[in-house]
Order: structure tokens, then C-alpha cells, then sequence
């Protein structure tokens, strides 16, 4: 089964990181600046891109400041069944190999049918882009989220 992994370090707090992935604020930061979340959190999320790219994520499971696991259920074919995990590694300062205030991310989103290579390739570059701009907007503030406004 084909799937997109994506290993980052990110020199924030893992609560920074948790937040990011799991409140509207820290969502529209990183991702795209049209989403919202069925209250309470464990709805499901709705992110807008493009007009055939709105993919609809269940959040399947989540622990504070371990990880988020989300399955796409609505709104982009090519995504349906999905699933996508976050899961972020800490080591405490004091502990051989602790870096302060270091998180690792793990990424992967598992296929549930294969696609063919393009759409792989194009998905797999966006993650790349995407998970920098979470790392931007945990380290200094500022991500570069997807935004259907044009920049002036």
C-alpha cells in the first residue's frame, strides 16, 4: 500500500505543535486559511482549497501532545479512506539526545487504493511544502497557509 512519510524537527514545544494540529487558529496558520471544525473538536474538519480539492477529515484519535490521526471522509475523492498521522516525539531536557524545546514530527498519510505516480508525486511534494509552513508558524509565528485570496 503506497503512503507519503515526512520526518521534520521543529524547535517548539510539542503543546505548540499539538496546537497548531488541532485548533482553528493553529489549522489556518499552516494548511489553508478556510477551515473550520465541527464543535467540539472531534467533529469533523473542513479544510477549503481549490473548488475539486475540499477534503473532509475525521479526527479518528488524538492524545495530547503525542499525536493526531485523521481519516479523510468527504469532499475529495482521490483522499477518501485516507489516513493521515501526526505523531510528535519529545525528549525531555536532562535525557541523552534531548535538544531544548525540539519536536519531531512524524507525517504519513496511508493510501487506502493506490494512485497513479502524478498524483502521488504532487501530493507527496505538497506535504513537504505544508509541513514547512506548520514548522514556520510553530517556530516563529507565521506559516505560509494556503489562501484563495491573492497577494497583493
Amino acid at each position: 500500500m503506497q503512503h507519503i512519510t515526512h520526518f521534520i524537527s521543529i524547535s517548539a514545544s510539542p503543546e505548540r505543535v499539538f496546537w497548531a494540529l488541532t485548533t482553528i487558529d493553529g489549522l489556518t496558520g499552516w494548511w489553508t486559511q478556510r477551515a473550520r471544525i465541527e464543535e467540539p473538536f472531534g467533529g469533523v474538519l473542513h479544510f477549503e482549497f481549490l473548488p475539486d480539492f475540499n477534503p473532509a477529515m475525521e479526527l479518528l484519535q488524538s492524545e495530547q501532545d503525542l499525536y493526531v490521526e485523521w481519516k479523510c471522509v468527504g469532499g475529495h475523492a482521490a483522499w477518501r479512506d485516507h489516513t493521515f498521522l501526526f505523531e510528535l516525539r519529545y525528549t525531555p531536557a536532562g535525557e541523552p539526545g534531548a535538544q531544548p524545546d525540539q519536536t519531531q514530527l512524524l507525517f504519513r498519510q496511508t493510501f487506502a487504493f493506490d494512485l497513479d505516480e502524478e498524483l502521488y508525486g504532487m501530493y507527496n511534494h505538497n506535504w513537504g511544502h505544508y509541513l514547512t509552513s506548520l514548522k514556520s508558524l510553530c517556530e516563529s509565528g507565521v506559516g505560509q497557509p494556503y489562501s484563495t485570496h491573492p497577494v497583493a
